[in-house]
Formats: structure tokens, C-alpha cells, sequence
């Protein structure tokens, strides 16, 4: 898996400037290119409007909008310009710099997705009561709809090389092997040992080693362990090996309908991304 492109949201704060770097710093290693992408809401036009007889029309933009967009557009570009130059390591590597109006989690995954990206970096905000259960965080809406792995970075988190990845797995982990392309990729560059955590609830030997069986052939040239966790929350079991231990990177695979979907939401994977304190790579 070549990563020739990484997309790197940015809001214009200080814990941006850790994303950048840290991209920076993946960029340098896997020769990728960086796009920084900022965005700016759409406040100014309503998504519809009560029509005659009650019935809901849309409402578009009209050519006063659009220009006043370019005015916001070329304004923020400047911004970005300035808070990039804050950033001198960005200059080891070739980058592009974007402005998008809208909702920002669709404008980045759509940027994803027109610039076939190979892995988006992004921080996210802790959410709490009502807004966690409702709304979401922008990182948990990438997370969930972006057609590649995403690397959500906790704030004041600064580059450091990866050097333990601890991937959490289960029966269906290998349906689809390029999932793994990008940790497998990560941990030859940087030599880390992988630790594939297994939560269940009852202790089962033979199914852990038919689990073990089927990621061997995809991590057999690398350092890796494989360890069963016995608990009656498999939130709460992969929670604590992750806290016992001098964790680089936390890795989850990301898929519809599955074990790990069904703990992850609206459980440890939407937790993880609002509170994470390690960095957290969903795969896809």
C-alpha cells in the first residue's frame, strides 16, 4: 500500500499545529503529499423555507452568496496561509492548501474521497451528556464515513515514533485483508511490536487460536503477540490492557454489523474517539 496522499483537517488552533507536524512527520517517512484542509460553516443560507400550502422548498444560494463565499474563501485562505508558516516542518514536504464551506465531517470526507486520500489526520473535542449521544463529535462522524483509515490524535498529543500498536480483533477481523495494509505498513517502518487484544466474555482457547491462525499469514514477518482477554465487559477489558501497558498507537478495525461494531456503538469505538488520550487509527 502506497499512503501517497494524507488529508489533515485543520481549525486554526494550537493542537492543529500538532496534527501538522505529526502529518509532517508520517509524510517525510511514506513519501505522501499533504493536503490541509480548512473549512468554514455555511451560516448564511437556510436548508429550506415553508412554501405555499405548507410544503417545505429548498432554498439556494443566490449570486450575492456566492460571491460573498469567494470574499470568505480568499480571507481564509489567508489565515491558513499565515498559520501554516508557523508550522516550518511542512516545508520538508510537498503540500496543498484547501478552503471548504459547508458542513465540515462531509466536506472532509468528501475531499477524501474526490482526492483518492490514503489516510486523513485529524484531532477531535470531548463531547458529554446529550451532545454524545446526539450529535457526535466531528472525529466520530469521519471516523464512521470516510472511505479510508482515519488517525485521530488526542490534543496536546506530539509526534513520537510508533513503537507498540495494540490492534483489537475478533472472529471476522480477516474478511477483508487490506484493512490491515496501512498498521502493517506503519509497524515495518517504524519496527513496532503489534499486540492483537481479543476481548470475550468466556474463555475459549480453541476459537482465540483459529483467531490467531487467521492473522498470522497477514503480521508473519512482523514482532507481534496475541493475547485473549476474559471479561465480562469487553469495553472495560480492552480499556485496561490499553491503560496497563505503554501503548504508541491503538488500532480498530471499522466495519458494519460485526463484534467489535456492536462494542464500539454506541460504545468503546465512539468513546475512544471523544476521550481518547493515545492515538487511535480506525481502519477501513
Amino acid at each position: 500500500m502506497k499512503t501517497k496522499t494524507i488529508l489533515v483537517p485543520v481549525d486554526l488552533s494550537d493542537h492543529s499545529k500538532n496534527l501538522i507536524n505529526y502529518a509532517t512527520e508520517l509524510a517525510i517517512r511514506f513519501n505522501s503529499r499533504l493536503i490541509i484542509l480548512h473549512t468554514h460553516p455555511l451560516t448564511n443560507i437556510p436548508q429550506t423555507t415553508a412554501g405555499y400550502m405548507g410544503t417545505v422548498e429548498p432554498i439556494y444560494p443566490t449570486f450575492a452568496d456566492v460571491e460573498d463565499y469567494a470574499a470568505i474563501k480568499e480571507d481564509k485562505l489567508k489565515v491558513l496561509d499565515s498559520f501554516i508558516s508557523e508550522v516550518p516542518i511542512i516545508r520538508s514536504v510537498p503540500y496543498e492548501k484547501r478552503i471548504a464551506i459547508g458542513q465540515p465531517s462531509d466536506l472532509i470526507c468528501e475531499e477524501a474521497r474526490n482526492n483518492l486520500v490514503d489516510l486523513i489526520v485529524m484531532g477531535t473535542s470531548g463531547a458529554s451528556g446529550l451532545e454524545e449521544i446526539l450529535v457526535g463529535t466531528r472525529g466520530e462522524s469521519v471516523t464512521r464515513n470516510a472511505p479510508c483509515p482515519v488517525l485521530v490524535l488526542p490534543e496536546k498529543c506530539q509526534y513520537k515514533p510508533i513503537r507498540s500498536i495494540y490492534l483489537a480483533v475478533d472472529e471476522d477481523s480477516l474478511e477483508h485483508n487490506a484493512q490491515l495494509e496501512l498498521l502493517v505498513k506503519i509497524a515495518r517502518y517504524f519496527h513496532s511490536e503489534v499486540h492483537m487484544i481479543y476481548v470475550t466474555d468466556k474463555i475459549s482457547r480453541e476459537k482465540g487460536q483459529l483467531i490467531m491462525d487467521k492473522l498470522n499469514h497477514a503480521v508473519n514477518d512482523l514482532k507481534y503477540s496475541f493475547h485473549i482477554i476474559t471479561h465480562d465487559d469487553p469495553e472495560k477489558g480492552l480499556n485496561s490492557i490499553i491503560e496497563e501497558n505503554e501503548v504508541s498507537l491503538v488500532a480498530l478495525i471499522y466495519r458494519e454489523h460485526n463484534f467489535l461494531e456492536r462494542i464500539f456503538s454506541p460504545g468503546l469505538r465512539k468513546k475512544m474517539v471523544f476521550h481518547t488520550e493515545k492515538p487511535l487509527l480506525i481502519l477501513k
